[in-house]
């Protein structure tokens, strides 16, 4: 059973979480930065760090260090600013997330996190992208069309995956293609198909992992 470790100052402020996956996982509730290191003395490091920003730890704590020493991280809290989510990503943890999250949608979150994935709001995509884009600027930049993932679909697919990337709905894909929104939907339907996803915010995540994945092999 993986072990999910929740670093918060506050149990209401995690009960809900807590609540919802004590009974698929091992959860253990952590105050303090000392309590933790002792934790991980005695007993290894967590499958899964789930760190609040209100814990009195996190503003002075290293997430990359954290990431090394503590394994996958996942960041919690109340509204953080955007630019707030996309910092602690990329400093190492595997996504942000409110704490208001439906009870319904944790244990998505939860097994996203440690199947490897990033979890982010769909909206943050391509400012996300941008992050990485600036700070990996001595390395080319990949175009999204150059993408060996997106090679099998058709011009005007690629035309559309870009949009979703961009946070479209079908009805603006519609009118920037001077399409109908029928056909937007059946070019969906057709990437869906090909690139072996479900839906929008799946196809944002193979894009935005296919990209990271293009820059760092340059």
């Amino acid at each position: 059973m993986d072990k999910i470790v929740f670093l918060s100052s506050s149990l209401d402020d995690v009960r809900c979480w807590n609540d919802v996956l004590k009974g698929q996982y091992k959860t253990i509730l952590i105050s303090d930065g000392i309590k933790f290191n002792k934790y991980k003395s005695d007993n290894g490091i967590p499958d899964l760090l789930i760190i609040d920003v209100h814990a009195p730890v996190f503003n002075d704590v290293d997430l990359s260090l954290l990431k090394c020493e503590s394994g996958k991280i996942l960041v919690i809290g109340d509204s953080f600013p955007e630019d707030q989510q996309i910092k602690v990503i990329l400093e190492g943890s595997s996504g942000y997330v409110d704490k208001s999250l439906s009870a319904e949608l944790i244990p998505r979150v939860i097994e996203s996190v440690l199947n490897d994935e990033i979890w982010l709001g769909r909206q943050l995509i391509p400012k996300m992208i941008a992050s990485l884009v600036a700070k990996n600027s001595d390395k080319v930049v990949i175009d999204q069309n150059d993408l060996q993932l997106l090679s099998g679909l058709t011009e005007r697919e690629k035309q559309v995956a870009r949009y979703i990337n961009c946070g479209d709905t079908n009805h603006m894909i519609a009118e920037e293609m001077s399409i109908s929104d029928r056909t937007v939907k059946a070019h969906l339907a057709s990437i869906y198909r090909k690139l072996d996803v479900d839906d929008r915010f799946q196809l944002v995540v193979k894009l935005k992992d296919a990209y990271i994945k293009a820059l760092n092999t340059k």
